[in-house]
């Protein structure tokens, strides 16, 4: 068989990456309810299966778990519209304090800094009612985007109802496009998917709920209004790895720095989401999604990155499990397999910090100090 030069080949790779990206672009408005579709059929396919060995017909099966998935995030969109409401008629309250707190902070500036703040009198005041003009603004448009978004995914249920319906259907379509000798690996890579897929969607519902819990809870507790808002929007913003969990933290730190008549609320606030997050890497996220997508930091971030430049919000959240996917692909084909390599978090085990290994290092010093 005739090999191509190295040259032509990366080439055609550069121009496939290229169209990939330009369709990905182009046809955005289909792909992406497709895209979320397949996800959450894993994550509701546990559920109808169970209905389905208890003799319900597929059809009704399907509807039971689509109509059970709309009502809970109809439930969650109705709290946080009530909550959103309450913090925009809370928003002229909040910006008088916010005015309060920054006259504060400039008079005692200025009685040290009279000489640099003479030509800015009123600068800061006037930066912080623009910035609660946008947040107030911004909240409001998140969740009015979401809605909208919801609305125009009107084919959603549809898609999904017909992949759970249709399940076996796509096995067998695959079975019928490979040779026969390769029908094991494909059932090998098929139930892997299903497996990592599958675990890390319902591990995110948990670990987004749990969060909700301990950031609702220990923002009442600090004593930060809104609290139940910042809390679960920040459980919410934890689906985006990495990136998510800064933005969740930023938004009731900010506003208890400039919208609480006590600006140290916001030292409270900072130490929750530390102990919060701990809880979250070290017990909560081993122990409950585990390592089912099991991709290294790096290439998670580019992805999050590239997915909200091409999709936006949506692709931030929907393309890391169809990398976890590739991966599956690439650790089963002998070819691919310098990819899964690359994509995945072996190889640096010895350098990666570890709650366990640092118990183990304190046990071996503390059996060496009692010699």
């Amino acid at each position: 068989m005739k090999r191509y030069p190295s040259e032509i080949r990366l080439l055609v790779y550069l121009l496939l990456i290229i169209i990939s990206v330009f369709i990905l672009v182009i046809a955005r408005d289909f792909l992406i309810p497709v895209s979320l579709a397949i996800l959450l059929s894993y994550l509701l396919y546990p559920l109808a299966k169970q209905l389905e060995q208890w003799h319900i017909h597929r059809i009704f099966a399907n509807i039971i778990v689509i109509l059970v998935a709309y009502i809970v995030i109809g439930g969650v969109l109705f709290v946080l519209s009530t909550l959103v409401s309450d913090f925009m008629a809370d928003l002229p309250n909040i910006k008088e304090q916010a005015v309060e707190n920054i006259n504060t902070l400039e008079k005692n500036i200025r009685s040290t800094f009279d000489f640099f703040l003479a030509s800015k009198n009123g600068y800061l005041t006037d930066q912080i009612k623009n910035l609660l003009d946008f947040s107030g603004s911004f909240i409001g448009r998140v969740f009015t985007t979401t809605t909208s978004t919801l609305a125009k995914f009107a084919l959603l249920p549809i898609y999904i109802f017909l992949f759970l319906f249709y399940r076996e259907k796509f096995h067998h379509f695959l079975h019928k496009l490979l040779p026969i000798r390769h029908h094991n690996k494909l059932d090998i890579i098929l139930d892997k998917i299903k497996n990592i897929t599958k675990g890390y969607m319902g591990g995110l519902v948990i670990v987004v709920i749990i969060l909700a819990v301990l950031n609702s809870t220990g923002l009442v507790i600090i004593g930060l209004k809104h609290a139940i808002l910042f809390g679960i929007l920040a459980a919410i913003m934890n689906l985006i790895p990495y990136i998510g969990t800064i933005i969740g933290a930023a938004l009731p730190f900010t506003f208890a720095l400039i919208g609480e008549s006590d600006p140290s609320f916001a030292l409270g606030v900072v130490i929750l989401f530390v102990i919060v997050q701990f809880i979250e890497n070290n017990i909560l996220t081993p122990n409950i999604t585990g390592s089912q997508v099991n991709i290294n930091p790096l290439i998670t971030i580019m992805t999050v990155i590239a997915g909200g430049m091409i999709w936006g919000i949506a692709g931030m959240f929907i393309f890391l499990p169809f990398v976890a996917m590739f991966k599956v692909i690439c650790e089963n084909i002998d070819t691919l397999k310098p990819y899964a390599y690359l994509l995945g978090t072996q190889g640096v085990e010895q350098h990666s910090i570890q709650l366990g290994r640092i118990r183990a290092r304190i046990r071996k010093w503390r059996s060496r100090g009692s010699l």
